[in-house]
């Protein structure tokens, strides 16, 4: 993950040209950048790190006088920068008390499966669903989303729905 190759105050900086960047649409000029970032470090120290991010990919100078501009893994960073803000992970133990809270010890598969449907929209911020199988036999199957298989959420409801 991008997050763990930059210490807390590059990572601040790179956020911060992002953003820049997103709103201006110009190259980000390390003044901009120490008057916005509200980080306490001169434009120097921040024109520093900036040659550190270059070097290391995240940023680019389209010519020596210009600010700088995010490449793909300086917005990379920054998506994923924004997903760990927003999202708290939740372990296989807490999603399955909060399945038993809600539908008891022992519930029906319908109940089971409305409970599964309502936190897996609510864990993932996308349309839940899920169907009873057709015979008593059949597993449940979870129709994940590109990128599902990394959450924790979607896995542990996808565990549960099959051991139903």
């Amino acid at each position: 993950m991008a997050s763990a190759e930059l210490n807390p105050r590059s990572g601040r900086i790179l956020a911060t040209v992002v953003r820049e960047y997103i709103q201006t649409g110009e190259p980000v000029p390390s003044m901009m950048v120490a008057r916005r970032g509200s980080l306490g470090v001169s434009s120097a120290t921040i024109r520093n790190i900036l040659v550190r991010l270059e070097d290391q990919g995240f940023v680019w100078q389209p010519h020596t006088s210009a600010g700088r501009v995010p490449t793909d893994r300086g917005y990379r960073f920054y998506v994923d920068l924004l997903l760990e803000s927003h999202r708290a992970p939740r372990s296989l133990e807490h999603v399955e008390s909060l399945l038993r809270q809600q539908t008891g010890d022992d519930p029906l598969l319908d109940d089971l499966l409305s409970q599964v449907s309502h936190l897996l929209s609510a864990s993932s911020r996308h349309v839940g669903f899920a169907l009873s199988p057709a015979r008593a036999e059949a597993r449940a199957s979870l129709a994940e989303s590109p990128g599902s298989p990394r959450r924790p959420s979607a896995r542990a409801l996808a565990r549960l729905g099959a051991r139903a």
